[in-house]
């Protein structure tokens, strides 16, 4: 099992699965936006997290893949986010690119109109074609700031001007640790007084990776 958490106090790494001792010099060279995408891209399930205390954590799926791979201004994704055997709850594109200070940039969209008419493109992104970047809404304030460590990529947003109205909620945040096999996010809601509206207490959720399904 991975052995990988989010704590309360921050973002704590306790190692990580083979990946990390089979991965070579050459791959760690790459360029950090292209390994993000390669990170992001697949199926992951927080399942294991659940079974182990479900009075916290929800048996949550994440299926993230690239679209629009003939850009120039990518890399694009788009992100679907379940409750496990439910519609999705959260779908969200990303942009990845360059950011000041060695970072990498995951700025993030919302998709126009329904965007349950795309639930399940994942199994089939070509759906995205007749779709144009233009007609996204970027979520100011929401953009996602990573940084390499070694094999992992850790940050968050910055400050509270990710506005939400959610639970009483005037802003979020969010930390993100991505290592190959495994993805910590803890996202929370917090009121405009600075007090916690929703969202764990304790840490953030731990997805593995699970293979991509058929």
């Amino acid at each position: 099992m991975t052995m990988a958490m989010i704590g309360a106090g921050g973002l704590w790494l306790h190692g990580c699965a083979s990946t990390c001792d089979t991965q070579s010099d050459t791959e760690l060279r790459a360029d950090d936006v292209t390994l993000l995408r390669s990170y992001l891209r697949g199926a992951f399930s927080s399942e294991a997290q659940s079974r182990e205390d479900p009075e916290t954590y929800f048996d949550i799926r994440i299926h993230c893949v690239p679209i629009w791979e003939d850009r120039t201004d990518g890399p694009w994704m788009y992100n679907e986010q379940s409750v496990a055997n439910r519609k999705p709850y959260r779908q969200r594109v990303y942009r990845l690119s360059d950011s000041l200070d060695g970072f990498v940039s995951s700025a993030v969209y919302t998709l126009p109109g329904d965007p349950q008419r795309f639930a399940g493109a994942w199994r089939d992104p070509r759906v995205f074609d007749s779709l144009s970047p233009d007609e996204l809404d970027l979520r100011e304030g929401c953009t996602v700031l990573l940084k390499r460590e070694g094999f992992a990529f850790v940050g968050g947003t910055v400050g509270n001007g990710c506005t939400s109205t959610f639970e009483d909620a005037a802003y979020v945040t969010s930390e993100m640790t991505l290592l190959p096999d495994v993805l910590l996010t803890w996202d929370r809601g917090w009121t405009a007084e600075g007090e916690h509206a929703f969202g764990p207490t304790e840490g953030g959720y731990v997805f593995d990776r699970v293979p991509m399904p058929e």
